[in-house]
């Protein structure tokens, strides 16, 4: 699993590097010029792009890193993270190999759907803090040590909206 994961993360890191949309230097590049639907639409290509990059797009801290709670994030000369024999992390990259659903089981198909389109947002781990902005508790702690992100309500609604797909897009 790890080399699977490490070799399509290789893969997808040169592919951005090689379409202009991630520079030697692992920083994303924004390339609304490549991509027709955000031609029309300034607000929608910042959004989409600072979702990428995990940043903000809108409001007074417009362009700053989303606030983790925990440590950073390495993204390249990671080492592998092998979580079992079908789970495998690096460089941000998740591979998880340990659904297998035959073709003729209708009923684990169904429920492997439904929790693939489950709701991205628990509103139970969301609370609001003393100054006014909201923390997102993840359900467990991520491997690069965040255990929750600070957002804004603002930021909130930015992140929101940016993963609705655009029309004819799904």
């Amino acid at each position: 699993m790890a080399s699977v994961v490490d070799k399509i993360a290789k893969r997808t890191v040169k592919l951005l590097r090689r379409h202009g949309y991630l520079d030697s230097d692992a920083e994303f590049v924004m390339r609304p010029d490549a991509d027709e639907m955000f031609q029309d639409n300034a607000a929608m290509t910042a959004d989409f792009g600072a979702g990428v990059q995990s940043k903000i797009a809108l409001g007074p801290r417009a362009g700053h890193f989303v606030r983790k709670i925990g440590k950073g994030f390495g993204f390249e000369e990671e080492t592998p993270l092998v979580k079992g024999t079908k789970c495998a992390t690096i460089n941000g990259f998740n591979l998880q190999a340990g659904a297998f659903v035959s073709a003729t089981n209708r009923r684990h198909f169904e429920e492997l759907v439904a929790y693939m389109t489950r709701s991205p947002l628990a509103t139970d781990r969301l609370s609001v803090n003393d100054h006014g902005d909201l923390v997102y508790t993840m359900k467990r702690v991520f491997s690069d040590g965040t255990r929750a992100i600070l957002l804004s309500p603002m930021e909130l609604s930015q992140k929101l909206c940016a993963m609705v797909p655009p029309p004819r897009a799904h």
